[in-house]
């Protein structure tokens, strides 16, 4: 799941409905439909969730010395 911070979740989500059916128009199958899908869409998905976390985490584990800039 890509978290909100990200602000990709509805591009993913567009990206993610082409890609299923460009696939289900091609694929022989439900079966191997599926698989392409997986296999076209997991890194993606996987990167965004990545950038989420980063983000989510840099505001805690990162936070600016607010009083030494003024």
């Amino acid at each position: 799941m890509t978290r909100p911070r990200a602000a990709t979740g509805a591009v993913k989500a567009l990206q993610d409905a082409l890609c299923l059916e460009r696939v289900l128009r091609a694929g022989p199958d439900l079966s191997t439909a599926r698989e392409q899908y997986a296999d076209e869409r997991s890194a993606s998905g996987a990167q965004s969730v990545e950038l989420g976390r980063r983000m989510g985490r840099a505001p805690v584990e990162e936070v600016p010395d607010w009083p030494a800039m003024g």
